[in-house]
């Protein structure tokens, strides 16, 4: 009760700080390529694709659009007129790993950087095929790992930062989510081990619940039954 009420935020990790979002940004270039040739590329495809909705972002200095259209997402750097034809279907490697290892400034640079094609113990969905796990846990990811505990997690398609994790996040995915769902990663894996886990700990908890009343009935019954008996030889 205690973890999912969530005190004052004592169980949740915190999001980046300011100057962490500073860094995650970076200093603004300034755009060269202008929207209307970001969407001519896209318009350029042939295939029929079309652009819905456009975004400038900033991140690690560089200037994007980001195109999302009505079954996929394109980036076009902008701030680079050479690029101003290319469509990626996400943020390039080597500027996800750069950015994410220095992204905590004094507290050093991260221990390791490595990009996740499958989800771990801190980062999963509970149904991986779902629509909500496409758009909050989607993968691949970036994970930038510190010596502290703290772990970063970065999308590359849409460029966020979904997740960070550190001491207190670890515990209450311990204590409270992994307890109380047992969605640990082996059972994750084994959803055929996690449901008759399930079915093994409710049947246990009837049978206690059961079990319990039995004993309670037995404790008070005689007592009454005593009881009365002994009011009736008074009277």
């Amino acid at each position: 009760g205690l973890m999912s009420m969530n005190p004052y935020g004592v169980f949740s990790s915190r999001g980046l700080s300011a100057a962490e979002r500073d860094r995650w940004l970076g200093a603004d270039r300034g755009a060269v390529v202008t929207p209307q040739l970001a969407l001519a590329a896209v318009a350029s495809r042939g295939d029929g694709a079309q652009a819905l909705e456009l975004e400038r972002l900033r991140i690690d200095g560089q200037v994007w659009y980001r195109i999302q259209g009505t079954d996929r997402r394109w980036w076009v750097r902008a701030d680079d007129a050479s690029a101003a034809s290319t469509l990626d279907p996400a943020l390039p490697d080597a500027l996800m790993s750069g950015v994410l290892r220095h992204l905590r400034g004094v507290d050093g640079p991260a221990s390791s950087v490595v990009r996740m094609d499958r989800y771990d113990d801190a980062y999963y969905a509970k149904n991986p095929r779902s629509a909500e796990a496409s758009e909050g846990r989607p993968l691949p990811v970036w994970r930038a790992h510190w010596s502290d505990g703290t772990d970063l997690y970065a999308d590359p398609a849409s460029g966020r930062v979904l997740l960070r994790v550190d001491r207190s996040g670890r515990w209450q995915r311990f204590m409270y989510q992994g307890l109380h769902s047992l969605d640990f990663e082996p059972l994750r894996e084994r959803p055929w081990l996690r449901e008759a886990l399930v079915l093994i700990l409710s049947a246990l908890g009837i049978a206690l619940c059961i079990t319990s009343c039995v004993i309670g009935w037995r404790a008070l019954v005689p007592k009454a039954a005593a009881r009365e008996t002994t009011g009736r030889r008074t009277a």
